[in-house]
């Protein structure tokens, strides 16, 4: 990776900035090829610490729990150093950000936990002795566009949604969207305990109602790994006249 790194720095010099995180949602990902995925963050720790002195040009010695390395060395290095950003919603990967990185990538924050978060991540730069704190934080945005909210499918969805986690109170929550020329999909993982199925009009029932009516798909269950999935996928209609 750091000699793919240099290359790329040296076709568009100053222009590239390396994003790095420890993968997704689904474990499964890594544990189908072999790794164990509690040990992502350990993982990353490693690679970043050999790949930040890689692209000095120096030499590498580099003894770890998972990789070794003996006097190696790229050349020629990056001209100039190249910014590492790490994305990750955990403290765990704010933190990492502040020891191993240039700037942390958020998502789905608010601006309270946007600010924390940068504070955390020049807590833990200064403890581990680096001159500067991170400076290069950024925020992913996602967002869908309609000629208006009624024209959104997604909408009644996303309301009961919000109503449901209101009610259980669940600390944190995650709502993911995709839309396509002929669905949309939308996913809401928190760290609650659900709510009922029973019921009408409301919570889990209310979004089984409006999915239904809207002829899409709806799955609601714990997760294996604690919290509770809830998912819709709606078809997009296609506007009159169009074919």
């Amino acid at each position: 990776m750091a000699r793919q790194l240099a290359d790329i720095d040296r076709l568009a010099p100053g222009r590239l900035i390396f994003g790095v995180g420890v993968g997704g949602e689904d474990r499964h990902e890594v544990s189908v090829c072999g790794v164990d995925p509690a040990t992502r963050g350990l993982r990353m720790n490693e690679c970043l610490t050999v790949l930040r002195q890689l692209l000095t040009g120096t030499e590498v010695t580099f003894h770890g729990k998972f990789f070794d390395l003996d006097e190696a060395v790229i050349i020629p290095p990056p001209a100039a150093p190249i910014p590492i950003t790490v994305g990750g919603r955990s403290d765990a990967a704010i933190r990492r950000a502040g020891r191993l990185g240039d700037g942390w990538l958020g998502i789905w924050n608010s601006p309270r936990r946007f600010a924390a978060a940068a504070e955390m991540a020049a807590q833990e730069a200064a403890l581990t002795g680096r001159p500067d704190p991170p400076a290069r934080h950024a925020m992913q945005v996602w967002c869908g566009l309609a000629d208006s909210r009624e024209a959104d499918p997604g909408t009644e969805i996303r309301d009961a949604a919000r109503l449901e986690l209101a009610r259980l109170g669940t600390g944190r929550c995650m709502v993911s969207i995709d839309c396509r020329d002929e669905e949309l999909s939308i996913e809401v993982v928190d760290d609650g305990r659900g709510g009922s199925i029973a019921g009408i009009g409301y919570g889990i029932a209310g979004m089984r109602e409006r999915v239904s009516l809207l002829h899409g798909h709806f799955t609601a269950g714990p997760r294996p790994e604690g919290g509770f999935r809830v998912a819709a996928r709606l078809p997009v209609p296609v506007p009159a006249g169009v074919r």
